[in-house]
This record gives C-alpha cells, sequence and structure tokens, in this order.
C-alpha cells in the first residue's frame, strides 16, 4: 500500500530479546532475520558450535516467559535452525514502542500497525489518497482503539501549529484523552445539539478556507459511534457530515470515523468519494463462530492491506498525553 515503509528495528529489537533469554541459561546463539508469516514470526537461528537440538528444545519455555508468555517454536529443517514467535493479538503491538523505533516520522503521518509483510503501516494525511478515514468494525472489535492510535499518532507527530482536532463521541468515553491534547480546539462533543454546532461550524470553515485560499492548519474531525451520531443529529446532521466530507479534501479537513455497518445513510457517499481509507474488521474464525483479534483490513483505492494494528494501554496514554503537552 502506498504510504507504508519497511522498518527492521522492530524487529530486531524481538531479536535481540530471544538473543538475551538465550544466553542467559548458557544457551549461546545468534538470532537475526525476522520474516511474518501471517500469524508467526520467524528468526535465523546460529547456535554456537556444539549445541545440541535438545538443548535449544529445552530453553523455549525461558524465551516464550522473557517474551511475555507468547507460544515459542524450536524448528530445525532442512539443515536449517529457526526460532518461531506467536502474535499476541492485542498485546504484543504497542503503538509508543512501535513509534520509536521509527525514525523520519514527518507532521500528518500516522502509525496504525505493522502488516502481514512485516512492514509498518502509515497513512499519511496529507495525500489526496489517504486524506480522510473511515473504520468499520461490530461492537468489541476494536474501532476505537484504532481511532485513538490515529489519533494519538497525529497528536505526536504534528505541532498544534501544524494541525488542529476536533471530536464528536457521544457516548462520551472513548475520545476524552481529545480534552488533554493541545492540539484540541474545543471540548469534544457528547451531545447531539452540540454535535450539530461543531458540523456546522467546519462547514463555515470550509467556505472561510476557500474564500481565503488558506488551508493550513490541518484541521481532524474525529467521531467515534457514527451510527448513534446520525440517529440523533437526524437528516440535517446527515447533511451537514456530507457536506464536511465532499467540502474538506481541498481546504485542509479531514474526517476520522468509526462505525458499525451497515450505515446506509453514509456508506454509499463514501462508496463514491476518492482518497478515503477504508479499514475493516478482519473476521478470525474460531470453532463455528467468528470473533475479532485487532487485524484490520486497510483499503486504498483498489489496494487492500491486512494489518495488525497497534494499541495503547493507559500508561501509554498517560505518556502520550505528556509527550503531546511539551510539545
Amino acid at each position: 500500500m502506498e504510504g507504508a515503509f519497511y522498518k527492521q528495528a522492530y524487529l530486531e529489537q524481538q531479536a535481540d530479546q530471544i538473543e538475551s533469554a538465550l544466553n542467559e541459561i548458557q544457551v549461546p546463539a545468534r538470532v537475526d532475520g525476522g520474516v511474518v508469516k501471517e500469524d508467526r514470526v520467524r528468526y535465523h537461528l546460529a547456535p554456537a558450535i556444539g549445541l545440541r537440538a535438545d538443548d535449544l528444545m529445552q530453553a523455549m519455555d525461558h524465551v516464550s516467559a522473557s517474551l511475555g508468555g507468547v507460544d515459542v517454536r524450536y524448528i530445525w529443517e532442512a539443515q536449517e535452525q529457526t526460532i518461531e514467535v506467536a502474535f499476541s493479538r492485542g498485546k504484543e503491538l504497542r503503538l509508543l514502542p512501535l513509534m520509536h523505533a521509527l525514525d523520519g516520522l514527518q507532521a500528518m503521518q500516522a502509525v496504525v500497525g505493522m502488516a502481514a509483510n512485516g512492514r509498518p503501516l502509515l497513512l499519511d494525511f496529507t495525500r489526496k489518497n489517504t486524506w480522510g478515514m473511515f473504520i468499520a468494525a461490530p461492537k468489541g472489535a476494536g474501532k476505537s482503539e484504532l481511532l485513538r492510535a490515529v489519533l494519538v499518532s497525529l497528536a505526536l507527530t504534528s505541532r498544534r501549529s501544524e494541525v488542529n482536532f476536533i471530536g464528536i463521541d457521544l457516548s462520551g468515553r472513548e475520545l476524552a484523552i481529545l480534552d488533554a491534547l493541545p492540539h484540541t480546539l474545543s471540548a469534544v462533543a457528547t451531545d447531539a445539539s452540540c454535535a450539530a454546532e461543531l458540523l456546522l461550524w467546519i462547514c463555515e470553515e470550509i467556505e472561510q478556507r476557500r474564500f481565503s485560499g488558506f488551508s493550513k492548519p490541518h484541521l481532524v474531525l474525529f467521531i467515534d459511534d457514527l451510527n448513534r451520531l446520525l440517529r440523533a443529529a437526524g437528516e440535517d446532521g446527515i447533511g451537514l457530515l456530507k457536506t464536511v466530507i465532499d467540502g474538506g479534501q481541498d481546504t485542509g479537513i479531514h474526517v476520522v470515523a468509526a462505525y458499525r455497518p451497515p450505515l446506509k445513510s453514509i456508506e454509499s457517499s463514501l462508496q463514491r468519494l476518492p482518497g478515503l481509507v477504508k479499514a475493516t474488521a478482519y473476521p478470525h474464525k474460531q470453532g463455528k463462530g467468528t470473533t475479532f483479534d485487532g487485524r484490520f483490513t486497510f483499503k486504498v483505492g483498489s489496494v487492500s492491506s491486512l494489518v495488525e494494528v497497534a494499541w495503547l494501554n493507559v500508561h501509554d496514554l498517560d505518556t502520550a498525553v505528556r509527550i503531546a503537552q511539551n510539545g
């Protein structure tokens, strides 16, 4: 996908952890590489002379413990020795360490996670083909977590002179972090009346920017639970949102929203509009049922990528706020 780039540092960090764990129990070996195979990462293993396969097999429990208890396997096939490490869905891939491992992040770039090919996925909201994003997922599938990952990424890669935020969250929970960020222009709208006022203000801002010819700083509207907003706002609210979506692309105004499909009142408009990233929760078969494990399919135009979304725990959110507040 355009906008993604490869950075080996994240996989190298885990390889170093494995190598250190082996050395701790006197099983010296060199660990390098790092090839992502759907749900596992395979590392090349070069054990010290004299080590037996049994020694390495017995060492896997210690390696697993050092990585937080994830499944680790030692494999010797066709004269090649490898270690395979399972992804720990929803626990292994944290946003702040991933961002720390990536050099040269630019303003208006958001880090969202790791693609199945081992490449971190970045979305550059200054590009015409990725100016906005809509996240479609059922309840509990991680859409709010993805929304926060995009929000925090932009707050950490961009100064408030470069981007401003506005939020609508009628649940009043998922976007609370916005109120603590210096980029945010006003309190998060948590009722339909305030949401309508914000949408109307953005529509007026679009007209002012068109008249003046200025489209900076960027303005990002974050919406969680778009379904609830459109039910509460009615036809007028739907019309205002469509105006924001249609007019924002050429005026530096972006929309990042999460919703539960289907949403017929808005989805047809999204299908026709170029430049939107569409992120859809990826179903995981478990027995006879279907669950969701934090992976999303990201689609830009006709190109799709399966991505493990990076997440933030409570400590990470606090850390991100402090960093953003300190500029």
